[in-house]
């Protein structure tokens, strides 16, 4: 009942009363009043929380139910009991091989078995009946009780399906943007083909150089999209497989000097989008074709260097050197006369790059960039 202290404060209280007897007369009687505000609140607040839990277990969109070790149901929501295509009565206390397939029992009282043996939380999918479903087995260990599993079990059909729809969306596309490297890289091909047919009939040797070179150009190019074409990310291309591959090129056009002249590569795994990997595979075909023609005059023999490397999260140094005769002092490589230099300028702003000549040993140019 409820009571009113002196201060006005309401609260309640549990009474208890015993008669005492002397032989077969009541005498009087002893009682026991208890302040059971705090107590009562609690028990409002489980029952709130209870309801809660309640509401929340019977209108999930996702099929709940708690389990024992054998598979047999303790509790289960509607959607649940729906899913076995029975009501929730008739669900409860029956074991999972009574209502589902033989295959799909076992799997799930396994899963059950495995959560409960190792105390964690078990995560799998399955198809039934057309359905994709996401499943999560939660152990629940309640000391002096008996051993559970909660399952919910989540209907994820729409989102596999549109899974499938973006991986297939995102497969044509692919195919077409390979196409389109293939393509381009069979027009850059007949372009470089048509360059050396017209300087086959060039009788100016400065003329045919400038062709050739042209021709070099347009080879670095295609092979940019011949990599992009092979490479399982169309995006990205492998740099280190490249310059080789470009360097290797290089040597064959310039085949007289090749036989003296040795290359040596070190190159780091990285990878470059297309926007940077065309400006520095330029970059590369200037350097080398101008150390093969410029540095190793009247049969001297010599190496020329090619070196890639990270050096931050979005910033690589290319390096293209050799120990052939050098650079003229006069040579002002930021404003030069030759195009070659000058795209190699134009073509290391556009990575955002910045260039450093070396003349001690040979030369050496280093170029650090922006990686994309």
């Amino acid at each position: 009942y409820e009571v009113i202290t002196k201060s006005g404060e309401r609260r309640l209280a549990e009474g208890y009363v015993n008669v005492i007897r002397e032989r077969d007369r009541i005498v009087g009687f002893q009682g026991t009043i208890r302040d059971i505000t705090e107590r009562k609140k609690a028990e409002e607040n489980l029952r709130a929380s209870e309801e809660r839990y309640r509401l929340l277990f019977e209108s999930s969109p996702d099929a709940i139910a708690q389990m024992d070790r054998e598979g047999r149901f303790l509790t289960a929501n509607p959607v649940m009991a729906n899913r076995f295509g029975v009501s929730v009565n008739a669900l409860i206390g029956k074991r999972l091989s009574e209502v589902a397939p033989e295959a799909i029992a076992q799997q799930r009282l396994d899963f059950t078995r495995k959560a409960l043996d190792e105390g964690q939380i078990q995560i799998f999918e399955d198809e039934r009946g057309g359905k994709f479903l996401y499943n999560t087995m939660v152990p629940m260990r309640v000391p002096e009780q008996e051993e559970t599993v909660q399952i919910i079990s989540q209907d994820i059909t729409e989102r596999k399906r549109a899974e499938e729809r973006i991986k297939a969306s995102l497969e044509e596309k692919e195919v077409l943007l390979q196409e389109i490297h293939h393509r381009v890289k069979n027009n850059l091909q007949i372009m470089s083909s048509l360059l050396k047919l017209q300087s086959r009939d060039i009788k100016d040797e400065r003329y045919a150089e400038m062709l050739n070179e042209s021709q070099n150009r347009i080879k670095a190019m295609s092979l940019i999209h011949e990599k992009l074409y092979q490479a399982e990310d169309l995006a990205r291309i492998d740099f280190g497989g490249y310059i080789k591959s470009l360097v290797r090129s290089l040597f064959s056009a310039y085949r007289a000097e090749a036989g003296r002249v040795t290359l040596r590569t070190e190159v780091e795994d990285i990878r470059l989008g297309v926007n940077c990997a065309m400006p520095c595979g330029l970059i590369i075909n200037e350097l080398v074709s101008n150390s093969l023609k410029h540095a190793f005059p009247k049969g001297k023999k010599g190496e020329i260097k090619v070196a890639m490397r990270p050096i931050g999260e979005n910033e690589a140094e290319l390096v293209v050197s050799d120990n052939g005769i050098g650079t003229p002092e006069s040579l002002d490589f930021r404003n030069p006369e030759s195009l070659g230099l000058r795209l190699v300028t134009i073509l290391a702003e556009q990575v955002g790059g910045q260039i450093e000549l070396d003349r001690t040993e040979g030369t050496k140019f280093q170029i650090k960039f922006r990686v994309e």
